[in-house]
């Protein structure tokens, strides 16, 4: 992360791209206070494909390039909000997308190199570390093909891995990353011609089926 650098922006655009951050930043604000009354009561979308998480992923980036503009401020807001939305979850999953990496990746980059929000990120990381291992354990024993989502960057172990090489690599950590792709070696067969990364067609979703089909057609 420290190697990372924002997008330089001309000089000669800073006015419109100025008012693009206001009316960005208003709209956020305006979206907070439509979901107030169900905050805490029913849950709202705080993943970071299209909820909260992903708000403050990109308040982190903004908060590096106007660093005076109070973005960690309005960050630190969405991530209270995909806190206590988790907290009404009975089960999470891992994806990047939908799930605990792409979570905690957000809190990480609104971290300001991980000055802030340390014990959240660790609160994070246990419980990823743990599910992950756990979910590698269990795709190993597919032998009879697997679902997209299982190994995809989307939701599947690609993206947690994408998320793990961020970190410190702690012992614990190594041994997530090599149970990852210890369980990708193992999809790709046993020596006897059998590939384990095929997805059988009870395992597409619907979508998936009905684009297979148009696929098909055409």
């Amino acid at each position: 992360m420290s190697n990372w650098e924002p997008l330089k922006i001309p000089n000669n655009h800073m006015k419109e791209i100025n008012n693009i951050i206001k009316i960005s930043k208003k709209m956020i604000y305006n979206r907070i206070e439509l979901d107030s009354n169900f905050i805490g009561n029913n849950q709202v979308n705080y993943n970071i494909a299209d909820g909260y998480a992903g708000i403050a992923l990109a308040c982190s980036y903004f908060d590096i390039i106007f660093p005076d503009e109070k973005w960690d401020v309005l960050g630190k807001k969405c991530l209270e909000i995909t806190v206590n939305s988790l907290e009404k979850e009975k089960e999470l999953d891992i994806g990047l997308f939908s799930g605990l990496s792409g979570i905690a990746m957000s809190a990480v980059f609104l971290s300001r190199n991980f000055t802030r929000y340390n014990n959240l990120i660790k609160t994070f990381d246990d419980l990823l570390l743990t599910k992950t291992v756990k979910f590698s354990e269990t795709l190993n024993t597919q032998k009879d093909g697997i679902s997209r989502s299982s190994y995809d960057i989307i939701n599947g172990m690609s993206g947690v891995g994408a998320y793990l090489l961020y970190k410190n690599k702690t012992k614990r950590v190594r041994y997530a990353l090599e149970t990852i792709l210890r369980t990708f070696v193992n999809l790709c067969g046993d020596g006897n011609k059998k590939f384990y990364f095929y997805i059988k067609n009870d395992h597409l979703s619907s979508y998936e089926k009905h684009t297979e089909q148009i696929l098909i057609w055409c």
